[in-house]
């Protein structure tokens, strides 16, 4: 889950800071992973009397990586501690390096995202994501 929530601020701060018509496509994009997730949760067996409580666990966690990454990117140090806390959690035996190493990833990869054209995937054009 930390992981996915990680590409997709890549993704959507990338097309944030290439265009401002990119907002429709950013929406539909959070939709999907939205309804991705919900499924997933049905999948494991999750109740409808313990889903919307898990879907709002994982809003909250949603804008709250969002937030917490995109303040990250202006600020190395600041970008390495959510790192730490949202992928590491609380491990005190944890290497001070992975933040850094995972830091610079993101940073490597936004510079990539940020090369490329954007564009609407297929399964983002229909009328309803399945």
């Amino acid at each position: 889950f930390e992981l996915i929530l990680l590409h997709l601020f890549l993704y959507l701060y990338s097309m944030k800071q290439q265009s401002a018509e990119s907002e429709d496509l950013q929406r539909r994009l959070i939709e999907a992973f939205f309804q991705d997730m919900d499924r997933s949760v049905r999948e494991i067996g999750v109740t409808d009397t313990g889903l919307s409580r898990r879907i709002k666990a994982m809003a909250n966690a949603f804008y709250g990586r969002m937030k917490a990454y995109d303040v990250g990117m202006k600020e190395v140090r600041t970008l390495e501690a959510a790192i730490e806390t949202n992928l590491y959690g609380t491990g005190s035996a944890m290497s001070q390096v992975a933040p850094q190493k995972v830091a610079a990833y993101m940073r490597e990869e936004y510079e990539a995202l940020i090369a490329l054209p954007i564009s609407t995937p297929d399964y983002l054009t229909q009328a309803s994501v399945d």
